[in-house]
């Protein structure tokens, strides 16, 4: 590692981002002051609200690596820095962290000026999104529902939506919300590289619920929880529920932490990277997403790819492709009820777990391939 490595990694990422912003603004400074690298043919840039190895900074990094592939130089606007810095820098992308973009910056307007195309993805990036769209063609990638409605009621998002050349929507909950505003919004879902295929539980063996989410209210592992609480002492005996997850809210985590400590199938395994991720989920009979909010997770995604059975509340905007009972368990409603219905539905069903896997995989092929993702973009560049 250079010294500037080590001290952006280990010294600024640590911190709060309201101590390390103006460490990050002198190194990007240094970038930017003479233009970095000399202008490119074709640069395109992202926008991602961090660098954590969450599902949206994800999408980003699948959005640089197909247009690396295709000759963009890419530099990528990040609002926190996080371990998915490696994966970009990996690709060939310069990275710039700007803990609070303004729209007024000088550097945002001299690199809209240089770009064939500009990408944010969250509605949090909207500060880049004005910087952006005046000088260049800007798609903006919503997957927000309840955050979404709270910044254009308070007017943080209205000046974004209107300007973006293009909005898009990961699943239908999101483009409602946005469409009260704007009409042509176009709903656009993920499209990623499958997984392997996992092994399937015997019978005579636990049948294993992974909850993969950041630990905050919006994700509902506490939903989980009390779900299993309701549960007759038969089911339970019949279960193992893990949870992974980074905590994104230290209260919400300490009272998830109690609530595992009353069964002794419940496990907690905090966060993994990627590699863990994967090898988890390939484990897990089934994927629990018991959010009370969620426009299309990626964990919902990877569970169709490897042949998981998926079980959703009716909050979460995958349900949008899948049929209850066919390819999916959907609950009736968002709630601890709801969810201890869901788990006894899949433990009466297990012994079709396989051809609910086999069907749940035929709709990520037809809707979440990640080829057909790549040609949309590619279409919506050359329509410019």
């Amino acid at each position: 590692m250079t010294i500037r490595q080590v001290i952006e990694r280990r010294v600024l990422a640590p911190l709060p981002r309201r101590l390390s912003r103006y460490g990050y603004d002198f190194f990007r400074w240094l970038d930017v002051r003479s233009g970095g690298r000399p202008p490119a043919k074709h640069l395109a840039l992202l926008a991602t609200n961090d660098l954590s190895r969450s599902g949206a900074p994800w999408v980003v990094r699948e959005i640089a690596d197909f247009l690396t592939s295709d000759g963009y130089d890419v530099v990528v606007v990040s609002m926190a820095d996080g371990p998915m810095r490696d994966e970009f820098e990996r690709l060939g992308a310069r990275v710039l962290i700007d803990c609070y973009p303004d729209p007024r910056a000088t550097y945002l307007r001299r690199l809209a000026a240089q770009a064939s195309v500009a990408v944010a993805n969250t509605v949090v990036t909207a500060a880049l999104v004005e910087a952006w769209a005046p000088h260049v063609l800007t798609m903006w990638y919503l997957h927000e529902v309840s955050l979404l409605e709270r910044m254009l009621a308070d007017g943080t998002a209205v000046e974004a939506l209107s300007t973006a050349q293009r909005v898009w929507a990961g699943s239908d909950m999101c483009a409602r919300v946005a469409k009260a505003r704007r009409s042509d919004i176009e709903v656009v879902p993920y499209g990623i590289e499958p997984l392997e295929k996992g092994a399937t539980a015997d019978a005579g063996q636990r049948f294993k619920i992974g909850v993969f989410g950041s630990i905050e209210p919006r994700k509902g592992q506490d939903l989980v929880i009390a779900a299993v609480d309701l549960l007759d002492q038969a089911s339970r005996d019949q279960i193992e529920v893990h949870l992974y997850g980074r905590v994104l809210d230290a209260d919400f985590a300490r009272s998830v932490a109690a609530g595992t400590k009353r069964h002794p199938n419940i496990f907690h395994h905090g966060e993994v990277d990627r590699t863990g991720y994967i090898a988890a989920l390939r484990t897990m009979d089934a994927v629990l997403v018991s959010s009370r909010d969620d426009t299309l997770p990626l964990v919902s995604i990877d569970a169709l790819s490897a042949e998981r059975v998926l079980m959703l509340t009716p909050d979460v905007g995958t349900r949008s492709w899948l049929t209850d009972g066919s390819d999916a368990f959907i609950a009736d409603e968002t709630s601890a009820e709801g969810i201890r219905h869901l788990i006894d539905r899949a433990i009466d069903r297990r012994a079709d777990a396989a051809s609910i896997g086999a069907a749940a995989r035929a709709v990520f092929d037809r809707e979440f391939s990640q080829p057909a993702f790549r040609a949309k973009f590619r279409e919506a560049l050359l329509s410019q």
